[in-house]
């Protein structure tokens, strides 16, 4: 089966199920779906908290006690090798690179890459920061990371900057991160959309809803509406740049995920969602 595929039918159970648990039997209308579950029966973890999938076709699966990946059958508990502490640690967030590596959140404040040639790569802690660890991540052009977790913060040349630790950044909240194929690096807050000034090294605010970010298949930038807000189109596709194949694969988004053919799945409805942003 296409690796693809499988993140995307994942994806879409999984968000079937959270909404088959919200809402009454009369309201699902699910009867027209196809899809399959995966549940602890089959191995699968019982509370997922984040989703990506690397270039080698892996799809990693972070929960409450630990990393696991998938291969389309079977689920296994994966330790970074050397790294045994952090077998059973909770991961919040992760991040598929364009290279094959992995970033992996863990709490309460670890970042960890996984190397495509399987060596590991443990980021040192931030000199101030709570026990908070990045909540969105986002590696650059440049191969630079971009964290959100009280604070907006950027790791280059081996250290931490802080870019941002307003009142906006400091929530234990919902936030996402989105780099377009334009090379515009976008935030999300509480308190709405942001656009990072790569001149002055600063994000600006353009935008006062709330929501996830994502692309379409052609380069929009879309903000994907949460709790029943609409979802938007942020930017037109510029310079006919479409967006990189395996976009769709490289995290998971609470907000809803844009599937290649353009269908937006999103949890943001009274029941699971899908529509055509094409």
């Amino acid at each position: 089966m296409n690796p693809l595929t499988i993140l995307l039918r994942l994806l879409a159970a999984l968000a079937m199920a959270a909404a088959l648990l919200a809402q009454p039997a009369s309201a699902r209308g699910l009867k027209d779906y196809l899809h399959t579950v995966w549940t602890p029966q089959n191995g699968a973890p019982a509370d997922i908290m984040s989703m990506a999938q690397t270039t080698d076709g892996w799809l990693w699966l972070g929960s409450s006690d630990g990393l696991v990946r998938f291969d389309g059958v079977n689920f296994e508990a994966y330790a970074p090798p050397g790294h045994p502490e952090l077998a059973h640690m909770r991961v919040v967030e992760m991040h598929a690179a364009d290279n094959g590596d992995l970033y992996v959140s863990y709490f309460p404040t670890e970042v960890v890459i996984l190397r495509r040639d399987g060596s590991v790569d443990r980021l040192p802690a931030p000199a101030e920061h709570r026990r908070i660890p990045p909540l969105a991540m986002v590696v650059d052009h440049d191969g630079s990371l971009w964290t959100i977790g009280h604070g907006i913060r950027h790791f280059s040349k081996g250290k931490w900057t802080t870019v941002e630790d307003g009142a906006a950044w400091i929530e234990d909240d919902f936030y996402s991160m989105l780099l377009d194929q334009e090379g515009r690096l976008w935030a999300a807050a509480p308190t709405g959309i942001w656009l990072l000034d790569r001149g002055r090294g600063r994000f600006n605010k353009v935008s006062d809803q709330r929501g996830g970010l994502a692309t379409t298949p052609v380069g929009e930038v879309w903000l994907l509406g949460a709790g029943g807000s609409r979802s938007q189109r942020l930017a037109r596709a510029g310079s006919n740049k479409a967006r990189p194949a395996r976009a769709g694969a490289v995290v998971s988004r609470l907000a809803g995920q844009i599937s290649a053919d353009g269908t937006l799945w999103s949890l943001a409805c009274p029941d699971l969602c899908a529509w055509s942003t094409m």
